[in-house]
């Protein structure tokens, strides 16, 4: 392929995916690298919690480019509302979308769907070079191209973009600075069954030990669990009984859907944020986790990724006669500069949402309570917060 042509993108999960699409449909040549090729196929009963809560603006997005997310495919669920509360509040902050005239704030997709999609539909496009079981090596960049050495040879190409993940290999051969704050806390996560349905409702309760967060699936009875907690909790919360867990978990959620039940084994895993210290490198740009990692309490974080790529997009349609004639510094500078700024919009709402709530001491949860009471009294703040969760008015 041509140097001046083909963008190079490692990393085929679902932002790596998106973004192929993005380009390819813009008739722009893409080599896609993926060192581990995705699961495609899953029986009925393997059931996952590694979902994502899509919102409004890129749900429309992905099925304008004809992605199938709807509530008839198995792997996707409408998320019609949320309730929030605090142990230390009567209070229940409730968002709907019908409150602001919508018919759902977003989806809650399966990853592994969203991937399935997408790699089928790279597959079939005759603008994508797929290269996978595939690993690269080495990576040199200059003033009018990137070389991406693989092990089997080498690809080149006018623009090369990390979509590969928290442990990125892009970011690591940059060498840029990272960021790194631990949470202080694990993240257990599992797949429960509701005897209530949940009727496309989230559930996100704020503990002395932590929040606890459910999201819908698309089974009316099943759903997404993530409890934080610090790691004292979380040993004692993995050495429980499954009977044990299911009975802790009921308790927790104050058995707002009856008796909940785990069907996936808890797997704990430890919350750490990561931020690159830029977006863009020479002619090398990192994207989704790659650049960034985020509380998993709202399932958001994909959110990010997938208009990193939207974006980088647009900067390239907006000037793509720059882009073309292999100019591509205007186009960096435009996505490094819109993305920081939604990146902080949508940061501090997960701050309001996911960390500014997560303080444990008394002051913080008093604090907190009254912060929950100020915003539940006033529609305005709602479904201004609504809004900016389905992508709207940002």
């Amino acid at each position: 392929m041509s140097k001046q042509k083909a963008v190079i993108v490692i990393g085929a999960g679902m932002v790596g995916l998106w973004l192929t699409k993005l380009l390819a449909d813009q008739k722009i040549d893409v080599v896609l690298i993926e060192s581990n090729p995705p699961v495609l196929n899953w029986s009925e009963d393997d059931y996952t919690a590694r979902v994502s809560a899509l919102n409004a603006d890129v749900v429309m997005q992905l099925q304008s480019c004809g992605l199938l997310l709807d509530a008839s495919v198995r792997g996707v669920s409408p998320l019609r509302g949320m309730r929030v509360w605090d142990t230390a509040s009567i209070d229940e902050m409730q968002f709907d979308a019908a409150h602001i005239g919508k018919p759902f704030l977003g989806y809650i997709v399966e990853n592994r769907e969203l991937v399935r999609q997408l790699w089928s539909s790279v597959q079939q496009d005759d603008r994508v070079t797929l290269l996978s079981p595939s690993q690269p090596i080495g990576l040199r960049q200059d003033e009018t191209g990137v070389v991406c050495q693989l092990q089997s040879g080498q690809v080149q190409g006018c623009l090369l973009v990390g979509c590969d993940g928290a442990q990125s290999w892009v970011r690591q051969q940059l060498g840029l600075r990272l960021d790194i704050r631990s949470y202080q806390q694990h993240a257990l996560v599992s797949v429960i069954q509701a005897k209530q349905p949940h009727q496309g409702l989230a559930y996100q309760r704020f503990m002395k030990t932590g929040p606890l967060g459910l999201l819908p699936l698309h089974d009316g009875h099943q759903m997404s669990v993530v409890s934080s907690c610090d790691h004292s909790m979380a040993d004692q919360l993995m050495a429980l009984s499954r009977l044990q867990f299911n009975t802790k978990l009921t308790n927790a959620l104050q058995c707002r859907l009856d008796k909940l039940e785990t069907m996936t084994p808890v797997v704990s895993i430890p919350l750490v944020a990561r931020r690159a210290q830029s977006a863009v490198s020479g002619r090398v740009v990192l994207q989704g986790d790659a650049l960034q990692t985020i509380h998993p309490l709202a399932g958001q974080g994909a959110n990010l990724g997938l208009k990193d790529a939207i974006c980088l997009r647009d900067q390239i349609v907006a000037q793509r006669a720059r882009f073309d004639r292999n100019d591509l510094s205007r186009i960096l500078m435009g996505y490094q500069r819109r993305r920081q700024i939604d990146r902080q919009q949508f940061g501090l709402l997960m701050r309001v949402l996911c960390e500014g709530f997560a303080g444990q001491s008394l002051p913080e949860t008093t604090l907190r309570a009254k912060g929950m009471t100020l915003i539940n009294r006033f529609d305005c703040i709602k479904n201004q917060i609504m809004r900016t969760m389905i992508g709207a008015d940002r």
